[in-house]
């Protein structure tokens, strides 16, 4: 019988196996080997590793812009931390010798001698006699400082001179309740309450006029003088 006839009939589609080769040794080398119908491609993988790669480095030169840039406010701190110490230490000093300066004792001693010299000078410069008056301004003039001084004897020559002489006045003035308002270094704000007794050739019976006046006080060299004056 030959050969042909002892084969086994051969599926449609199957693949033909190789013949198995008849002599003994064949080298392994020489033997084909099946290849696979499907390959896989790796190359999106190496892509998105790349990929990856990029942002990977894109985030380290975010983080070192980021870090560079971090010693910026480590340097406004360390300037704006001594200007804050020589802020409070410039502060404590002002406050030491303020207290040491204007001790409680020497504000109240102050502010005594200001109010008993107020009290003088009110009912001094508040006082006048037709008679003697206009010898009198230069003596007022003298408890007076600032441009109050001449504002007072501009006033007196002007307008009250002229009046008290005409009518033959005689003023006395009496000063009560002297109080202080306020205090600084070299002023005291005082308040008195003053009435003027006012006699003339019309008005024979003395009319007693009462105001409400304040009186800064300002230290001038050892006094106390009177740098502003309102009535009310």
């Amino acid at each position: 019988m030959s050969s042909s006839a002892n084969r086994r009939p051969r599926v449609a589609g199957q693949r033909r196996r190789p013949a198995r080769p008849d002599g003994p040794g064949l080298d392994p080398a020489t033997t084909p080997v099946e290849q696979d119908e499907s390959v896989e491609l790796d190359e999106p993988v190496a892509q998105e590793e790349s990929i990856d790669q990029d942002e990977s480095v894109d985030g380290a030169t975010d983080n070192s812009t980021e870090t560079s840039e971090a010693p910026e406010p480590t340097r406004g701190r360390r300037i704006l931390v001594p200007a804050l110490a020589l802020a409070l230490s410039l502060a404590l000093l002002t406050a030491v010798l303020l207290v040491t300066r204007h001790d409680p004792e020497q504000r109240s001693r102050d502010a005594s001698a200001a109010r008993a010299t107020a009290r003088s000078t009110l009912e001094q410069v508040l006082s006048y006699n037709h008679e003697t008056m206009t010898q009198q301004i230069p003596a007022n003039q003298a408890l007076l400082t600032g441009k109050f001084k001449d504002e007072f004897a501009a006033t007196m020559t002007k307008t009250i001179v002229p009046l008290a002489q005409k009518d033959r006045t005689v003023v006395k003035a009496r000063a009560y309740e002297v109080g202080v308002m306020s205090q600084t270094e070299d002023t005291v704000v005082v308040q008195a309450f003053v009435n003027q007794a006012r006699t003339s050739d019309t008005q024979k019976e003395p009319s007693i006029d009462q105001n409400r006046v304040i009186a800064t006080m300002t230290h001038v060299g050892n006094r106390w003088l009177v740098s502003a004056l309102k009535a009310y």
